[in-house]
């Protein structure tokens, strides 16, 4: 069912929480290793969690990942991703964006290849236990069977405002930690928001069962990435701003990572 996926050389460029639950989860999916390659920026800390891992021998540099994967995922930080050169792939190489904010025009800018597809989940720790929610642009098969091997559930949206939506979405468990998902001024920011888009209501309440029972704090220190969008839309509501107007403050955020 999936052969053509599992004959891929898959490389993920950006060894933080999501590139290390996506490497581990296409090992546990039973994705043959010796044909995934990681690379990272060389932090003591990073290349400590890929030993306790047993990811270290797959560790690589980036030019090796460009020069001999035909799947090239990013899944560094927006702000990290813009500071980097620009990568000389080829036309047979998919690239697939895990990153929020960088859009499809800004990766084939950089990346020199235009079969560009955008994917945005739900945190780490979802994706390895399998109940990830996703946004994909645009739509693409091989890219649908990948998640599908992945078990993560996804959407395809139409264009680069839903997808800023389903950015939102990959926040939701965190922010759900900060403020009741079931207050009716809460459920009606989401209506609000969604515009029409209902695909992002539907999207919204599948994330209320992602929010963990106890061990909240750690949980949103977890999976909010510094200066990012979860960040953003929880600083706000800190600052005791609606959850509409901190989903608002999430976008701009967004789109200033773009």
């Amino acid at each position: 069912m999936y052969e053509e996926i599992l004959n891929k050389n898959i490389g993920i460029i950006g060894a933080g929480n999501i590139g290390q639950a996506l490497t581990c989860q296409l090992v546990n999916k039973n994705f043959p290793k010796n044909q995934i390659r990681i690379s990272h920026n060389n932090s003591n800390a990073t290349t400590e969690k890929l030993r306790r891992l047993s990811l270290e021998n797959i560790v690589t540099n980036n030019q090796e990942i460009i020069e001999k994967s035909d799947i090239i995922i990013f899944s560094v930080k927006p702000q990290d991703f813009k500071k980097m050169p620009k990568f000389e792939t080829n036309s047979k190489q998919k690239i697939i964006s895990f990153m929020a904010g960088i859009e499809v025009e800004n990766l084939i800018e950089k990346t020199n290849n235009e079969d560009i597809i955008r994917v945005i989940p739900t945190g780490p720790d979802t994706i390895i236990n399998s109940s990830a929610i996703a946004g994909l642009y645009p739509n693409d098969n091989f890219t649908s069977q990948l998640l599908n091997f992945l078990d993560i559930q996804f959407y395809v949206v139409k264009n680069n405002y839903q997808m800023d939506l389903m950015t939102l979405v990959g926040c939701l468990p965190a922010v759900y930690c900060i403020c009741d998902p079931t207050s009716e001024e809460n459920m009606n920011a989401i209506v609000k928001i969604a515009d029409d888009f209902p695909e992002f209501i539907d999207a919204s309440l599948k994330t209320i069962p992602l929010v963990p029972k106890e061990n909240k704090g750690a949980f949103v220190k977890k999976v909010s990435t510094p200066g990012g969008v979860t960040e953003a839309i929880i600083t706000s509501l800190r600052e005791g701003n609606s959850l509409y107007d901190s989903l608002l403050k999430g976008i701009e955020r967004n789109h200033e990572l773009s």
